[in-house]
């Protein structure tokens, strides 16, 4: 149970970013901030500053399972994942999802980082995913892979987040920030 009974608990899955910048470490502190009681798998290391990837390293799949175990354990409110690395490490925590239907999901589909490295390497699988999915948030090239359109103005993002909703999701937060005006 949290320390604090009357905050919720929110599980977060992702990578670790020793920069702080992304991954657990922001998802942690913005459930804190609202007052949430947050608990964390982490599915990896993301080795990378601002403008420079250097290299994933994921978490066993064992690792993950126990992790999520462990988190079951509290009652969750809802759970919010973010890089998934490998096939196998997305399975994982897919088959998890699965065996947790009550708990609303958050898909947060991270599959590139900003400075250029690959972080989640088979978006096919998070498509197929996407049924479960209570909320997903893709940026436009998230978008474009997981939808295969290209995403590039206000008429293809409505597309996509469209293709997305077809796709299982019950609601879609397709991000926009990098959009040319």
């Amino acid at each position: 149970m949290p320390r604090d009974p009357s905050r919720v608990a929110v599980l977060a899955v992702g990578g670790w970013d020793p920069t702080g910048g992304a991954g657990l470490s922001v998802d942690t502190a913005v459930l804190r901030a609202l007052g949430a009681h947050p608990l964390a798998v982490c599915t990896g290391l993301a080795v990378q500053t601002g403008s420079t990837f250097v290299r994933r390293d994921d978490s066993g799949a064992d690792s993950i399972r126990a992790q999520l175990d462990a988190a079951a354990r509290y009652p969750l409110s809802a759970v919010k994942t973010g890089m998934l690395g490998s096939r196998e490490q997305a399975g994982v925590v897919l088959d998890w999802l699965r065996a947790h239907p009550g708990i609303p999901w958050v898909l947060d589909p991270v599959l590139e980082s900003t400075s250029g490295g690959v972080l989640t390497d088979d978006a096919t699988q998070l498509r197929e995913a996407l049924d479960r999915a209570t909320l997903v948030t893709p940026n436009l090239s998230e978008a474009s892979q997981l939808t295969e359109l290209p995403v590039g103005s206000a008429q293809t993002m409505e597309q996509a987040a469209g293709a997305l909703h077809a796709l299982g999701a019950t609601w879609v937060w397709l991000k926009g920030g990098h959009l040319k005006a």
